[in-house]
């Protein structure tokens, strides 16, 4: 389970431009969709917008992360199922 989110450095413009009371209504939506997969609906169209964004991003990214994590795992058993033969070759 991964304990973090990354954040963009190019989202900065885009919160810039809202007030801090809109950033923390986003970055709380944002971090209860990260977490628990809850979704949140802004009635403020920008704020709506940006959600939609970062989401999109932290889906994409998720993803990665869940496809490096599949292929280590793949990784690992290969190299514990090649230990075990040349174990078993030097056995013999």
């Amino acid at each position: 389970m991964k304990h973090a989110m990354l954040v963009h450095h190019d989202f900065e413009r885009m919160f810039d431009r809202l007030s801090d009371e809109e950033c923390g209504k986003l970055l709380k939506a944002v971090l209860k969709y990260d977490i628990r997969r809850e979704e949140t609906v802004f009635e403020d169209r920008a704020l709506m917008l940006c959600y939609d964004r970062i989401i999109d991003c932290l889906d994409r990214n998720n993803e990665k992360y869940e496809e490096t994590c599949r292929k280590r795992v793949e990784a690992a058993k290969k190299r514990w199922e090649d230990i075990r033969e040349t174990k078993a070759t030097y056995a013999s």
